[in-house]
């Protein structure tokens, strides 16, 4: 509950325009790049919060970078995949935080 209340937040103030512009000033606009700074920055945010709320905060950063993508380039093909591809950095990134974390480090009870 919530990081959909941290999200709808972003989105009503703009953060999540000016998180993406930041993300692409950082890495640079090949999709490459956008892919792996999506996953650096989902794990970096999921290390101090839960996994679930960091994929909310990010997916309307990653449905504005799409909306940005596709705006520039037009309709082209290339760019259903490039959605596809944040989605999945999106879901994938705040998931391999939990190497960072000291909790995950805990032996698992059998």
């Amino acid at each position: 509950m919530g990081g959909f209340m941290l999200a709808i937040a972003m989105e009503r103030w703009d953060l999540h325009r000016r998180i993406a512009l930041n993300i692409i000033h950082a890495v640079g606009t090949k999709p490459r790049a956008l892919i792996l700074g999506f996953l650096l920055s989902g794990t970096f945010l999921s290390m101090w919060t839960s996994n679930s709320a960091t994929a909310m905060m990010l997916l309307p950063i990653g449905i504005s970078v799409h909306g940005l993508l596709r705006a520039s380039q037009g309709a082209k093909g290339g760019t259903v995949e490039m959605g596809a591809a944040l989605v999945l950095a999106i879901a994938t990134g705040p998931t391999s935080a939990a190497w960072g974390r000291s909790s995950a480090r805990r032996p698992m009870p059998f």
